[in-house]
């Protein structure tokens, strides 16, 4: 299992990865945008995404100072702005539950 860093903007579901890494998360989206998501204890099947527009990806960041706007996280939230993270940003568009 691996953790991603999530928020939801106006009910789209997105993420952002920290790091660029060719064995990440992110480039295997990018590679094959079908996968598996774990909410909670149910997998649901999305499709990845790339966001490309400047105010949802405004807005992704608003949504992450919010949600982790603990002392702990300032690095992450301000590090999750620098443009070679914004370009690391997909929306995952669920696809449903997985029978």
């Amino acid at each position: 299992m691996i953790a991603v860093w999530v928020v939801v903007v106006d009910g789209r579901v997105l993420v952002r990865s920290w790091n660029d890494k060719p064995t990440g998360w992110y480039r295997a989206f990018l590679a094959e945008p079908t996968g598996v998501v774990l909410v909670g204890k149910t997998e649901v099947a999305v499709r990845a995404k790339p966001v490309k527009s400047a105010k949802l990806l405004d807005a992704m960041e608003s949504a992450y100072a919010g949600k982790y706007g603990t002392k702990a996280n300032a690095t992450y939230v301000e590090g999750f702005k620098t443009a070679q993270r914004r370009a690391c940003s997909l929306e995952l568009v669920p696809l449903g539950p997985r029978p």
